[in-house]
């Protein structure tokens, strides 16, 4: 027991049991949910804070489906969702968990948070700086394509489609010779 404490105690995941009530009373939580929420485990222990009161509100219903489905089928869930900490910073989860039946008919929730935000973020800025070389790209004067390894068009530029006369629905996915067989 000793050794699965430390184990669990050192997991960089918050990992929690809770009753499976209406506001999903915690029964435990690891000491190192504190790094992600700012609220130890005793905070939620002693039901200072509820999980419930961390979830984005915006979140809230797709966490409540999840953990429905997951009671109805004796089973698991994960599910992603923003949470507002202790300090109001919004942070992203990763929620995974699995409800439990004892022998005596209790029934309670185990999982863990694990923190995503920074994967969350990351991934919106690679988006933000697509659209902006996108839109780039797209208003360029130049006529600008970019082939595949096996020499198939998988993008060209408004500029192209005004120089070859070809619109980029007729190309994509093509060789040149599959659609220029006159023009070359």
């Amino acid at each position: 027991e000793k050794r699965y404490r430390s184990l669990i105690e050192n997991l960089p995941e918050a990992v929690y049991s809770c009753k499976l009530d209406e506001i999903l009373t915690t029964i435990h939580m690891t000491d190192n949910v504190e790094k992600i929420t700012g609220y130890t485990g005793e905070d939620f222990i002693s039901d200072r804070i509820q999980i419930l009161d961390l979830i984005h509100p915006g979140d809230i219903q797709k966490f409540r489906e999840q953990v429905d489905k997951a009671i109805h089928d004796h089973g698991t869930f994960q599910v992603t969702y923003r949470i507002k900490t202790r300090n109001s910073e919004i942070r992203w989860v990763e929620n995974m968990g699995e409800v439990v039946m004892l022998d005596e008919g209790q029934s309670f929730l185990i999982g863990f948070w694990h923190d995503i935000t920074e994967r969350i973020e990351a991934g919106q800025t690679l988006e933000k700086n697509l659209k902006l070389l996108e839109a780039i790209v797209e208003n360029s004067h130049s006529a600008i394509f970019v082939k595949d390894l096996d020499y198939r068009y998988i993008m060209v530029n408004r500029r192209w489609e005004m120089v070859t006369g070809h619109g980029r629905e007729e190309v994509l996915g093509k060789r040149l010779a599959e659609f220029a067989r006159g023009d070359v």
